[in-house]
């Protein structure tokens, strides 16, 4: 009965995760090719089903989270879980709320000093968030015990959330939304490097478990888009406007397809 429960969830969240990913691209087509900006009606339509697609597929990523926490017995290994998915879950909804009461300041001079205060906070709690990573990746003791805590859903999809918001963001306005891009990449550019990181915390036994050309193609799409995104920040420093939009939809698209295929990885 489990099983199958287990298994229900998991074609739901994949049948969710493709609809936001079929939805993301009809808008970034809508935005970047037909430069549709001013069809508000539509951009609004688009943007509500991609937030409730989304939504409901985070509610799913919650649901395995909180059930992670729960079978979590060492103290150590909990206390740390805790702690990266409470911290990744307030830099989520921070950022979300950043973005959106900035935009209601109209005074540059206090969003300034409002940027200043924002980031720092920010930056405190991505240190918080190394940390906790990279303790529960290096310093368990008992590596046997940890029962596979590569946790990709609580990283992943918070990075998808974000890159994806900042990237529609950028499309629709450029010069007005190009440092809320910044934020939301950079931010989920680490996330994703704290993912990959997380994977060291796995045994040999446990990496050889999940072996398989689906596993191997997933840690590819992360890879390149590691890669891609670091690029991208680069050619957008450099001022290469469209290498940096090049790489940065390669990103996009590497990291969805990456967690779109993680459904189908299971245990061999």
């Amino acid at each position: 009965m489990v099983t199958i429960i287990s298994e229900t969830y998991t074609i739901i969240h994949f049948v969710l995760v493709c609809a936001a990913m079929l939805t993301m691209l009809v808008l970034i087509i809508a935005l970047d090719y037909f430069k549709a900006q001013k069809r508000k009606h539509l951009i609004r339509t688009l943007v509500a089903f991609l937030l409730i697609f989304g939504g409901l597929a985070l509610g799913i990523v919650v649901r395995d989270t909180v059930i992670m926490m729960t079978n979590a017995v060492i103290p150590e290994i909990s206390i740390a879980l805790h702690l990266i998915f409470i911290i990744t879950g307030i830099y989520l909804v921070g950022t979300c709320l950043t973005i959106f009461f900035l935009e209601r300041i109209k005074r540059i001079a206090s969003k300034k000093r409002i940027y200043s205060i924002v980031f720092c906070v920010l930056g405190l709690m991505v240190i918080g968030l190394i940390a906790s990573v990279v303790y529960l990746t290096f310093f368990i003791s008992d590596p046997i015990e940890k029962n596979s805590l590569h946790i990709g859903s609580a990283l992943g999809f918070p990075a998808l959330i974000l890159i994806s918001i900042g990237t529609i963001l950028v499309i629709q306005n450029e010069p007005q939304y190009v440092l809320y891009h910044g934020l939301t990449a950079g931010s989920s550019w680490i996330l994703t490097v704290l993912n990959v990181i997380s994977l060291f915390s796995l045994t040999e036994i446990q990496m050889n478990a999940y072996s398989g050309w689906i596993h191997a193609f997933h840690i590819i799409c992360g890879a390149v888009g590691v890669i891609t995104g670091f690029l991208s920040a680069l050619f957008g420093i450099a001022g290469q406007r469209k290498f940096a939009k090049l790489t940065g939809y390669l990103t996009l698209g590497c990291w969805w397809t990456a967690y779109m295929v993680a459904t189908f990885i299971v245990n061999v």
